[in-house]
């Protein structure tokens, strides 16, 4: 009866309308974004080729059931759909989509994380107050129930920003995320069974000027050129389309750029701040030169949340030092990656390594 009359107040009924708006404006949102390529679809294509292929190496039986593929032999069975894996629980998957408690989590074990806090969604004003108080740029983000950069917005630094993007990360989670943004270059890595097996580079999506074109012009021309090339497939982040959108011209502008304005030749042109499959970023494998202390903590995030194979997100400023910060794990890595690096030589072969050790084939 109570809760009856608390919700015919005015608070509640302003309350409930708050929520129904939120709810509307993230369904336009996610259906305006349906033009864009399925990613998802993508993905569950080029990994389930790069299993099959390498099952079928090993003499083991791949074969479909509904949209899962099954790899079988000595007895054993392992599924796979998208980037989900038979070797981690959905528990495990809610713990760790939950950000704020993988943050602390970190912390007490003394890995090093980017300083923040977490506000709900509706305490919009304390968040960008925190937000500016923090006197650098910071990254806000959806606390929960999110990846692939959905709902995230880097280098923010002015209040117009900063309130855009708080009230965009809000349609994704309860509560939004404020962490500062930390200088470096963006790396990945891979942990099954607490073991490190590839370390990749992420290079933001950019353009190269040439001195005569603007940079609308050398975006076009660039994505013709992944779409039209005889060697285009799907899933092939170096062929992905480079972004065209609000977001792009952002970053454009804190370049003093505009999609108008002609690039000096030689001049590198960053179209975003984060580093995203479906944004077009290449990859580079440098585990050969990561620093000891980088994969220490990124083997020791992964055990301490009990997650068996997982990719680490860290920032370094360089991957052969030990300054570094750890910026979220995710229980469902995207492993086709990391057999698309830009220095194949250098490629671990993480599926292979997987399915032996799954399957106790060899040592």
């Amino acid at each position: 009866m109570a809760r009856k009359m608390k919700e015919g107040t005015l608070p509640g009924m302003m309350e409930k309308a708050a929520r129904i708006r939120r709810v509307l404006r993230r369904t336009y949102h996610q259906r305006t974004g349906a033009s864009h390529l399925d990613l998802g679809q993508i993905e569950h294509r080029i990994i389930t080729s790069l299993y099959r292929k390498t099952a079928t190496e090993l003499g083991l039986q791949a074969y479909e059931m509904g949209r899962a593929l099954c790899i079988e032999g000595r007895g054993k069975r392992f599924r796979i759909w998208q980037c989900t894996t038979e070797l981690d629980t959905f528990p495990c998957a809610v713990i760790t989509e939950d950000k704020v408690l993988t943050k602390a989590l970190f912390k007490e074990r003394g890995i090093p994380v980017p300083e923040g806090r977490a506000f709900d969604w509706s305490d919009e004003s304390s968040g960008i107050e925190y937000a500016l108080s923090l006197g650098r740029p910071c990254v806000l983000k959806p606390a929960s129930d999110t990846s692939s950069g959905k709902g995230v917005a880097a280098r923010l630094t002015t209040r117009r920003e900063i309130t855009r993007a708080f009230r965009f990360a809000g349609l994704f989670s309860p509560q939004v995320l404020i962490e500062e943004f930390i200088e470096g270059e963006n790396y990945r890595f891979l942990i099954y069974m607490g073991k490190c097996l590839s370390v990749l580079r992420r290079e933001l999506p950019q353009v190269t000027g040439n001195g005569t074109s603007t940079v609308r012009e050398l975006v076009e021309a660039e994505n013709r050129s992944r779409i039209q090339t005889s060697d285009w497939h799907d899933g092939d982040p170096y062929l992905m389309p480079l972004p065209m959108n609000a977001g792009a011209l952002r970053i454009l502008r804190e370049q003093g750029l505009d999609w108008r304005r002609v690039p000096k030749a030689g001049q590198q042109v960053h179209l975003a701040a984060e580093s995203s499959y479906g944004l077009g970023c290449a990859y580079t494998e440098v585990i050969g030169k990561t620093h000891p202390d980088q994969l220490k903590s990124a083997e020791e995030a992964a055990q301490c949340m009990g997650v068996k194979l997982a990719g680490l997100d860290i920032i370094s400023p360089d991957i052969e030092a030990s300054a570094h910060s750890v910026l979220e794990i995710n229980i469902s890595p995207g492993i086709e990656i990391h057999s698309m690096v830009g220095n194949p030589e250098q490629m671990t072969h993480p599926i292979r390594t997987i399915l032996k050790d799954y399957f106790e084939i060899g040592s």
